[in-house]
């Protein structure tokens, strides 16, 4: 499951080397990729692990996967599934990457302020980030990659995965982008992970600015069945892109000794 303005196309590295040893299922989210608008403007977190579980129903008939995993807000979106319904009926295993369930912008390193200004990095969040709807410009320009690259890369990022992951925003429509945001903001689910009783994997970056690996560190501490966490070095936000290979190989791993 992809994450916030991205799309199916996102996991496209990681679907190649999975492919060969597993039938691998991908969606694109609500209002993202090809999949349509939500016809009641809901892009509330429940509703997104609402959707999951309507697609693992439809998509292995009454049995159960390997493995279910999330990046950012697809990971959101497992902890949602799982606390409302019944994770093991479905799934043997999970793995949440570069994610946090609660106080997206108190805990990133995103939007910065001053001491003083503390009370400030909510609104501020919200308004200049999260639930920004601003358009995104078509066009490419040195500021842009630096933004993108400087919030959500770590350093060895190459400029063609900046520009790959620029043009996933720009095709997310302005108005889900910001709805999912400001959804996200408001966001709070670390209770969920009592539920989530299988084997599950946590991966953070190490240079993840918006959702550092203090986010995955809590994540790990509150999980029943934790079977590992992993900090990517040089890794930023964009796990899956930025380390496909890595990525590749512990889920793999996780999917073949499940269950």
């Amino acid at each position: 499951i992809h994450g916030w303005t991205e799309a199916i196309a996102y996991w496209a590295f990681v679907i190649d080397e999975l492919k060969r040893d597993f039938r691998v299922i991908a969606y694109d989210l609500r209002g993202h990729g090809r999949s349509g608008r939500a016809t009641d403007a809901d892009y509330s977190l429940e509703r997104f692990g609402q959707d999951g579980d309507a697609v693992l129903r439809a998509a292995v008939a009454g049995g159960r996967v390997r493995l279910v995993a999330g990046h950012s807000l697809g990971a959101m979106s497992i902890a949602s599934w799982a606390h409302q319904f019944d994770v093991a009926a479905h799934a043997e295993s999970a793995a949440l990457l570069n994610t946090g369930l609660g106080g997206l912008i108190a805990g990133g390193a995103v939007v910065a302020v001053p001491a003083f200004a503390e009370r400030l990095r909510d609104p501020l969040g919200r308004r200049l980030f999260l639930g920004s709807s601003s358009p995104i410009p078509p066009f490419t320009s040195p500021l842009h990659h630096f933004l993108i690259s400087y919030i959500a890369f770590g350093p060895t990022a190459t400029p063609g995965m900046v520009e790959f992951y620029r043009r996933l925003i720009t095709a997310c429509p302005a108005d889900v982008r910001a709805a999912v945001g400001l959804a996200m903001a408001d966001m709070e689910l670390n209770h969920a992970l009592a539920k989530l009783t299988i084997p599950t994997l946590v991966m953070a970056g190490d240079r993840d600015r918006l959702t550092p690996v203090a986010q995955a560190e809590r994540i790990a501490s509150e999980l029943p069945r934790l079977t590992e966490l992993i900090v990517l070095p040089n890794t930023g936000h964009m796990g899956p892109l930025e380390r496909p290979a890595e990525v590749s190989a512990a889920l793999r791993e996780l999917a073949l000794t499940a269950g």
